[in-house]
Parts: structure tokens; C-alpha cells; sequence
């Protein structure tokens, strides 16, 4: 079930293990989405983010505006 979050799956080339398992996407349907985007070395990702809609988006290349990552699920609890 999506919540209204979009969810950080993959950042600087690294998978995120916990989200990938608690939004329940499987490494295979991100290495699918990376191949499709024409990615050609994980360091090269910046970001796959699981969207609210269900869609996987990629994010490869250069540095990323912080702006387009600000609204993200990234599973790492908030203090306090």
C-alpha cells in the first residue's frame, strides 16, 4: 500500500535496504528501471525514488538539486 510519501530506494550508487523491503520493490525491479534508463554503472545513480503513483524514477548522473530529494521517505526516523 503507498502511503502519500515518495520513498528513497537507491542513493549515490547504494541500495536502501530497509525501504526497499518495508515498500516491498524487489533489487530486480530497480535493476530493471536502472537498465531502462540507461544506466551503465550504479556509482552513476544519484537516486531511484519508489513514487507515490507506484512509478520508479531514476535520477543519474550529475549532482542533484536537494530541492527534488526534499519530500522524500528516506527511512531514517526523525529525532525525537
Amino acid at each position: 500500500i503507498m502511503g502519500n510519501t515518495p520513498a528513497l530506494l537507491m542513493r549515490d550508487g547504494e541500495f536502501i535496504e530497509d525501504t526497499m523491503r518495508r515498500t516491498r520493490v524487489a533489487r530486480q525491479d530497480v535493476l530493471s528501471k536502472l537498465r531502462a534508463a540507461n544506466v551503465r554503472d550504479l556509482r552513476d545513480v544519484r537516486a531511484v525514488v519508489l513514487e507515490n503513483t507506484g512509478d520508479i524514477s531514476v535520477m543519474h548522473g550529475g549532482e542533484i538539486d536537494p530541492a527534488l530529494l526534499a519530500d522524500l521517505d528516506t527511512g531514517v526516523a526523525e529525532p525525537g
